[in-house]
């Protein structure tokens, strides 16, 4: 079992964490810092965060009983793992997805069975019919998947709901650049649980997830989450955030213009080979030396996530979509390193 990894921390441009490159909008983040003068500091926390949850209900259009907050979506993860995790367990975990799927379920216990993707980075459901048949207590589905930025087919996932013995787990941290949700399903499958976060949408400092699922479940997993895990400054800024939905949306529709100028841009670069995305992110794929090419990429103070040592993914990059200039600036970098290796 191998550890996390993000890039180093290098770079005058990131472009590899699939974080927001817009910053709130001046007016939210004056009533932020004013809000967050008078939290008083010396004491804790609401533990049950209940104004923030009123909050994500609201954003997500659920009632504050289906919402259970985390530090983070990986909290959440975390927490779904320990709650399968009785002797014998399994995960069913597509391959490739987030790595964090495998890696906490295996902490926790679980074997994990990983079933390929298709060509097309769908499900494959024959393998994944049989590894459902071995009865996984929690399967980990994202949508759209990172790092693919696919959504998979809904009838296939629809199959897999149905066919799943336990949880399914519905990963929607890049829904909102996608705009295809589970969460009108917990009504008639009890056994979704849908995952959002505000990392992917400006606020990925204040380190929120979020999980939306029938109040059975939230009760069930509210047992086990540790008390005063969201911090007094991200119940405060979050909050308020969130009462900024236009302001939110306007950013996601920031970068949706940049992704798909961006999906262009690669469509007509010699060599490269860019897949289809409904997240803030663009895989793909180049004919070239990938490593080659990231070291390139580097020397001229561009970071993007290297993913050609990940099973299915050889000579495969992963770039996330920037501000107009960030995404210039990547481009004729680019161009650069892939002149290098020619």
């Amino acid at each position: 079992m191998e550890p996390y990894a993000a890039e180093a921390q290098i770079g005058k441009i990131r472009l590899d964490a699939n974080e927001s490159p817009f910053s709130l909008a001046p007016e939210v983040r004056r009533e932020i810092m004013k809000a967050l003068s008078r939290v008083p500091t010396n004491r804790y926390p609401d533990p049950e965060a209940r104004e923030l949850k009123a909050a994500v209900a609201a954003w997500l259009n659920v009632e504050p009983d289906w919402v259970l907050l985390g530090n983070g979506s990986d909290e959440i993860i975390s927490l779904l793992a320990a709650a399968a995790a009785v002797p014998g367990a399994r995960a069913l975990v597509p391959v490739p997805s987030f790595s964090m799927y495998a890696l906490i379920a295996q902490g926790h216990g679980l074997a994990v069975d990983a079933v390929p993707l298709d060509e097309r980075f769908d499900l494959r459901m024959e393998e994944t019919r049989a590894a459902l048949a071995r009865r996984p207590r929690i399967v980990f589905l994202g949508y759209p998947n990172n790092p693919t930025g696919v959504c998979y087919s809904r009838t296939r996932v629809n199959e897999v709901i149905d066919l799943a013995p336990g949880l399914v787990v519905i990963d929607e941290a890049y829904g909102d650049y996608s705009g295809k949700s589970y969460l009108s399903n917990g009504d008639r499958h009890r056994n979704v649980v849908v995952l959002r976060t505000v990392s992917k949408i400006g606020l990925a400092a204040l380190r929120l997830g979020v999980m939306a699922a029938h109040p059975d479940i939230v009760r069930e997993i509210e047992k086990i989450r540790l008390p005063y895990n969201i911090n007094a400054l991200t119940q405060t800024a979050a909050r308020i955030a969130l009462s900024y939905p236009r302001v939110l949306s306007a950013q996601v529709k920031k970068v949706v213009r940049e992704r798909d100028r961006l999906m262009e841009a690669l469509e007509w670069t010699r060599g490269l080979s860019p897949y289809p995305t409904e997240a803030n992110f663009i895989l793909f794929r180049t004919v070239g030396d990938a490593e080659a090419i990231h070291s390139g990429l580097l020397s001229r103070g561009v970071v993007i996530r290297n993913l050609s040592r990940t099973p299915a993914l050889k000579n495969c990059l992963r770039v996330t979509i920037g501000t107009p200039a960030e995404n210039k600036a990547f481009l004729e970098a680019l161009q650069l390193a892939l002149k290098e290796i020619q």
